[in-house]
């Protein structure tokens, strides 16, 4: 999934996707979320219930929801390491997604899967 609206550059939204130079340089394009890798995680928090948000796409006005959901599972994660889990990674990936979640929130973006397919 990608934010839309685009977080950076100008020009088409495609375009910019596959222009970005970060990747390239060995960092993350800020427009591109790995929902199977957001899914894994949520996964390894036992949260699969949030996964259902990357079903579709999702608007600005529900990034903050959300977040509070993301909030939620790294709550959980907690409850984890209680039971003897090694939860210390796993709530940095879940933190670094809200983080990033929150980037849209202030641009006031959503997500789509509207490039997935030229992106792969």
């Amino acid at each position: 999934m990608t934010a839309d609206p685009l977080l950076c550059g100008g020009g088409p939204q495609l375009a910019r996707l596959m222009r970005c130079p970060l990747p390239s340089r060995g960092g993350q394009c800020r427009c591109r979320f790995e929902i199977n890798e957001i899914i894994e995680d949520l996964a390894d928090a036992q949260a699969l219930e949030v996964a259902g948000w990357f079903e579709t796409d999702i608007d600005a006005d529900d990034v903050p929801q959300l977040i509070a959901d993301f909030r939620t599972a790294r709550i959980g994660t907690e409850r984890l390491a209680i039971a003897g889990a090694n939860t210390e990674d796993l709530g940095s990936r879940l933190d670094a997604w809200s983080n990033r979640f929150r980037e849209l929130e202030a641009t006031q973006a959503g997500l789509t899967g509207r490039y997935a397919d030229d992106l792969d």
